[in-house]
């Protein structure tokens, strides 16, 4: 839930004036403006990337500044336009969405994420090392591992920030597959 919220870079210029918004639990909400009118400044409200001025910012009733940040941030998995891939291995990047996963879990999340197959027909499978920002992958694999993070860490908050604009239409079909087993059982936002 938002109430009255105002946010700004700084201070005295809010972006976001006076928003109240009510999402209720297990819900598929989408945010449709302009670009810059403020839908990713929004979401990342959830997650505290951003503090807000004034207002709140409420997850099943309690203010989100009442959550420690780690916690906090368990609870939220997020698909970005451009998700982020570190230098490491696939099995490394899966498993950042939970540390200590095993290689079951994490295979399993591959396959929900429909990128396993793929990941199997490397040399090396999951040992196969990302390239910086997983420059050795495409669009589509790279927006597909980072659904597997997100599979993986199962929190009941999942924030999708267009995760499929940069893909041409047969990447994009196929992150939309994996999307469909994501979004089950989950407030979308």
């Amino acid at each position: 839930i938002y109430e009255n919220v105002i946010f700004g870079y700084s201070k005295d210029r809010p972006i976001l004036k006076g928003i109240n918004l009510h999402i209720a639990a297990g819900k598929k909400v989408a945010l449709v403006g302009l670009s810059g009118g403020g839908k990713t400044t929004l979401v990342k409200l959830i997650p505290r990337f951003y503090e807000i001025q004034e207002g709140s910012v409420r997850l099943d009733g309690a203010d989100n500044r009442m959550y420690p940040l780690p916690i906090l941030r368990q609870n939220v998995s997020m698909v970005l336009q451009d998700s982020v891939l570190f230098e490491g291995t696939i099995r490394e990047n899966i498993e950042i969405g939970r540390p200590g996963a095993t290689d079951e879990e994490i295979i399993e999340a591959a396959k929900k994420a429909q990128i396993h197959d793929t990941i199997m027909k490397m040399d090396l499978g999951y040992a196969t090392e990302v390239r910086e920002q997983g420059k050795n992958f495409s669009g589509g694999q790279r927006q597909r591992l980072a659904i597997s993070r997100a599979i993986l860490r199962d929190a009941p908050i999942l924030v999708l920030d267009e995760p499929t604009a940069s893909l041409d239409v047969e990447a994009e079909a196929e992150v939309m597959h994996a999307l469909d087993k994501l979004v089950v059982g989950r407030t979308v936002l």
